[in-house]
């Protein structure tokens, strides 16, 4: 389990820093100024336990995983898939509790965000996720209806 635990911190760190290089580099809006930057709902990543949504997991798990996540982030994106693998291996042993942190630079993160809060309003947020994560390119381009 600890071997898990630190693939899974590995991997998420490997994906913050190349989300932090590509954007840097000018990928992703590089240039544009950050005006009118939405909020981030986390400033500290322990509050991702109270204010977040149960994604995945049973409250018993041995391993909880705080997913702070921009769902129009590609790193993100990434890091989902990894998460996913843990939970299918681990099913009894890891919780994952998403936290919704939309980047200024995203268009479409904050409405992504908030619309996941509905999705797990109605116990829907880990198939939310996955919907989002697979149409990311079309995010904001099709309606957000069926």
């Amino acid at each position: 389990m600890d071997r898990v635990v630190s693939v899974v911190l590995a991997l998420s760190a490997l994906s913050i820093a190349s989300a932090y290089v590509y954007r840097s580099v000018g990928g992703a809006g590089g240039g544009r100024p950050r005006t009118n930057a939405p909020p981030s709902y986390i400033r500290e990543w322990r509050q991702g336990i109270s204010v977040g949504h149960v994604e995945a997991g049973p409250e018993s798990a041995r391993v909880t995983i705080v997913e702070l996540a921009d769902l129009e982030c590609p790193a993100c994106r990434g890091f989902q898939r990894t998460l996913d693998a843990a939970l299918d291996a681990w099913p009894h042993d890891v919780r994952a509790v998403y936290g919704p942190q939309p980047l200024a630079y995203h268009r479409f993160a904050l409405s992504a965000a908030r619309a996941a809060e509905c999705a797990a309003r109605e116990h829907l947020l880990h198939d939310w996720i996955d919907a989002v994560y697979n149409k990311q390119d079309s995010l904001g381009l099709k309606s957000w209806g069926s």
